[in-house]
């Protein structure tokens, strides 16, 4: 409950400076246009898992075996996150 009480008066502060207003409206009008970005992101993640699981999944079931397994080993590469693990075994 305190920190609801907290929150409605930072709230409150927001609405009394103009500027800061301005600047938290554009905050949360960028964030829906990245909301929009990494749902695209996601779809093509996803349709690339499922050509994953299609072609390798034979080959190399432990990255490829689930459409799940397939998403995290693309997301792991176009992050360049430990890609060498999935690039040299």
């Amino acid at each position: 409950i305190v920190k609801l009480i907290r929150l409605i008066r930072l709230l409150t502060f927001v609405k009394g400076v103009s500027q800061l207003r301005v600047i938290a409206a554009g905050l949360a009008n960028g964030m829906a246009s990245v909301s929009y970005i990494v749902i695209l992101l996601m779809l093509i993640i996803y349709l690339f898992g499922i050509m994953g699981c299609i072609f390798f999944g034979q080959n190399d079931p432990a990255r490829f075996g689930t459409v799940a397994q397939a998403m995290l080993s693309l997301f792991q590469v176009s992050t360049l996150a430990s890609w060498t693990g999935i690039a040299y075994t």
